[in-house]
């Protein structure tokens, strides 16, 4: 995984996976190192589970890069879906030579969705 400056900008090094399949267990440790950025998700959709199976489900469609993170002691957590993703520290700073940039030609629009969803316990 990728891991971020403490002003959100993207080192070159790479910070060991926690994730376990398909799960990333939560604790405040492991965001010690800032947001976890899942760069080039193979997946659309991220899931904040309870312990007893209720979830929030963020489904986002169009957006390459899933984020999570908090700050510390804080009694939440955020989800966040991107279209591109923090420049690197090493970076120019430029938007015509980040990562990931989405473009779009004069006139041409883009529509992205992000859908959150309550899921109960036991469904």
């Amino acid at each position: 995984m990728p891991a971020l400056t403490a002003t959100g900008l993207i080192r070159r090094d790479r910070r060991p996976s926690t994730i376990d399949g398909r799960t990333l267990r939560l604790s405040p440790a492991l965001f010690e190192g800032g947001a976890i950025l899942l760069a080039d998700a193979a997946s659309r959709e991220m899931a904040f589970t309870a312990p007893d199976g209720a979830a929030i489900v963020m489904t986002a469609e169009d957006m390459p890069h899933l984020v999570v993170w908090t700050k510390p002691t804080a009694p939440y957590i955020s989800l966040e879906a991107w279209t591109a993703h923090s420049d690197f520290e090493d970076g120019d700073g430029m938007l015509e030579t980040k990562p990931g940039m989405r473009w779009l030609s004069p006139g041409e629009t883009a529509r992205h969705s992000v859908r959150l969803t309550w899921r109960p316990a036991g469904c």
